[in-house]
């Protein structure tokens, strides 16, 4: 029941982000479901519960991939997708925990928090540029020149 809560969550942050960002209606509804599925695929495969590093990296393969098919599919570029799908992994609460711990005199604790924010940002670019650094060969490939 809580994955299934949180694919609606993503699904609508996704979208809400699409719109916000002013991509063409008529995809708004691409990039939400480029967001829930990976956020599915972070939840049940990523390997730590929807948590961590290693469901950070395997949500962002997988809205890099769906980008990059949902591009080829709609004719337009990836990061129509890509961005609203990302937003819901990205760490802004654990950098905001980070500050607020340095700020109050918990620096240990804020740099351990600040580290984690910094290694889930790192996962994600690293999930998105694997994806576009396979993906997108392999769909130039199969088109005639």
């Amino acid at each position: 029941m809580a994955v299934t809560a949180a694919v609606g969550g993503a699904f609508l942050a996704a979208w809400g982000f699409a719109v916000l960002y002013q991509v063409p209606w008529v995809n708004t509804w691409v990039a939400g479901l480029v967001g829930a599925m990976a956020w599915w695929v972070a939840a049940t495969l990523g390997g730590d519960g929807g948590q961590g590093l290693g469901s950070d990296f395997v949500g962002a393969l997988t809205v890099g991939v769906l980008a990059e098919l949902a591009a080829r599919w709609r004719r337009t570029p990836a990061t129509l997708f890509m961005v609203p799908g990302i937003i819901a992994f990205v760490p802004g609460l654990k950098a905001y925990q980070a500050m607020l711990a340095i700020l109050r005199g918990a620096y240990l604790k804020g740099l351990q928090m600040g580290m984690d924010a910094m290694l889930a940002a790192a996962a994600l670019g690293l999930g998105l540029a694997v994806a576009t650094a396979v993906v997108r060969p392999l769909l130039r490939s199969g088109r005639p020149r």
